[in-house]
């Protein structure tokens, strides 16, 4: 795993766990891999969907866009006057948004953020009705080629060209340079 990705996921994190936290307080989790149990329902789980990359610049330096999710897992209340399950879902990612459109560089973890788009799942099969909101959201970032750390490489000492100035026939230099570097 990149380490830049998971430096991101977690200032997502506290990013939304940050004051004024939303509805889902301090329950925000890093991966998608949490047991969730009745009690820790309203929650956020954010984690990576997919990455895509690209050379950028040299030296080797990449453009990644991660496609994050950011979802919402809440139940349907039961006590009277409690809000429908879409009425919960739809307020906790309108939370959610706020503080990412607010952060839009999630704390100069990334370098732009956008909602690509938002898909819901609901299950009544249980005692009560559990709902789920994934937000995706592209996240561009930068990363580096790692630097050669084995010291394998020789040092560049000398460098040399030569020219064959036309018309000439059959080929010939005419021209070369060699240029000795320093060395420290």
């Amino acid at each position: 795993m990149s380490a830049e990705r998971k430096q991101l996921r977690a200032a997502i994190v506290a990013l939304l766990k940050a004051s004024p936290a939303t509805a889902a307080g301090n329950r925000v989790f890093a991966n998608s891999a949490v047991p969730l149990a009745q009690q820790d329902l309203p929650c956020i789980l954010v984690y990576p969907k997919s990455e895509a990359a690209e050379e950028f610049d040299a030296p080797r330096r990449y453009r990644r866009k991660v496609q994050m999710v950011i979802a919402v897992a809440a139940e349907q209340g039961t006590a009277p006057g409690a809000a429908a399950l879409d009425d919960v879902l739809d307020d906790i990612c309108a939370q959610i948004e706020t503080k990412i459109f607010l952060d839009e560089l999630i704390g100069g973890k990334a370098a732009d953020s956008m909602l690509t788009g938002i898909e819901f799942d609901f299950s009544g099969e249980g005692e009560k009705a559990i709902g789920c909101a994934r937000m995706t959201f592209e996240m561009e970032y930068f990363t580096d080629a790692p630097v050669d750390q084995s010291g394998t490489l020789e040092p560049l000492e000398e460098a040399g060209t030569k020219w064959d100035i036309p018309p000439s026939t059959p080929p010939s230099v005419d021209a070369e340079d060699l240029m000795e570097l320093p060395q420290p």
